[in-house]
């Protein structure tokens, strides 16, 4: 999986994008075929967004959540990401 990180206003730290790539590898196994994750980080003083877009082959995911801290922001995308991705696979079972 390819994996983009943009600061919007910010300058992402090399730490922390390798927190975020290690964060994207839980995806990896719930589903095997992840193409991208475009990741956009935005903050102010204690407004943390973190927004990720996820390609699959003829579909795309998205998550974005706030708080206090970027770590924080960027679990629960992934937190919800995971749901998505069962949920996908669910209904590929299913067809």
């Amino acid at each position: 999986m390819q994996v983009i990180i943009q600061g919007d206003g910010i300058n992402v730290r090399d730490q922390l994008k390798e927190y975020i790539e290690k964060e994207l590898e839980r995806l990896e196994r719930y589903y095997d075929r992840l193409m991208d994750a475009d990741v956009i980080l935005e903050g102010q003083l204690h407004q943390k967004e973190a927004r990720i877009k996820l390609t699959l082959p003829r579909e795309t995911l998205f998550a974005s959540t706030m708080s206090d801290k970027f770590e924080t922001s960027i679990e629960s995308a992934v937190d919800k990401l995971v749901e998505q991705l069962k949920r996908h696979k669910e209904k590929l079972r299913e067809s």
